[in-house]
């Protein structure tokens, strides 16, 4: 067990140490979240907007994009004409395209690759390895196409659900005396346009 995790944590140089407080891994899980969080560190795949990075959180871990008591105060908000009502929807779908255009971007998409091929590098390892591990190899093989497969689904009911609430509300579009229909109708004519952004594959 030793041997399996000094290789663990020692075999790739690509790892981020020169910085403040850095501590060797030392467990397999540990090492998972050392891969990715050098090369997001390296790459400056971490570097989204403090609520944008929420929101990937909250996508990442299967939870709604606008829930349900956030929808009920705003559309209030909205129908009283308060345009942060219709900000902080839409923003919130906004931000959800945008997180999966990231995840999307080619130009990190190689060090992403890199970063699974070697997290996939120490299950094989752990599989041959470490006894009380043997057949993670072949549950990660089939977990990790199922979990973003599973994050795209959930995005993609949220987002389309959300969309149809507005249509749904406003049926006959916005309205000169309220500002903040109009704006909210206006982009969700625009977003309806971008669901097909809402994808991501390994």
């Amino acid at each position: 067990l030793g041997q399996a995790l000094r290789f663990l944590v020692t075999t790739h140089a690509e790892l981020i140490t020169d910085v403040d407080g850095w501590v060797r891994p030392p467990t397999p899980n540990q090492r998972v979240f050392e891969i990715f969080g050098s090369y997001a560190y390296r790459t400056g795949m971490s570097y989204l907007d403090g609520n944008m990075n929420l929101l990937k959180k909250q996508i990442f871990l299967g939870h709604q994009i606008i829930g349900d008591k956030l929808w009920r105060d705003n559309i209030k908000l909205v129908n009283a004409g308060d345009i942060k009502g219709a900000k902080v929807i839409m923003g919130k779908l906004q931000q959800t395209v945008g997180i999966f255009n990231y995840l999307n971007y080619g130009e990190l998409r190689p060090y992403m690759d890199a970063a699974w091929a070697q997290v996939a590098k120490g299950m094989e390892y752990a599989d041959k390895h470490m006894p009380e591990l043997k057949g993670i190899l072949a549950i990660w093989k089939e977990f990790e196409p199922a979990f973003y497969s599973n994050m795209v689904k959930v995005a993609q009911d949220n987002f389309l659900s959300r969309i149809s609430q507005i249509a749904a509300k406003y049926p006959l579009g916005g309205s000169v005396s309220n500002d903040a229909v109009t704006k909210m109708i206006y982009e969700y004519e625009q977003l309806k346009k971008a669901v097909d952004q809402i994808a991501f594959k390994l």
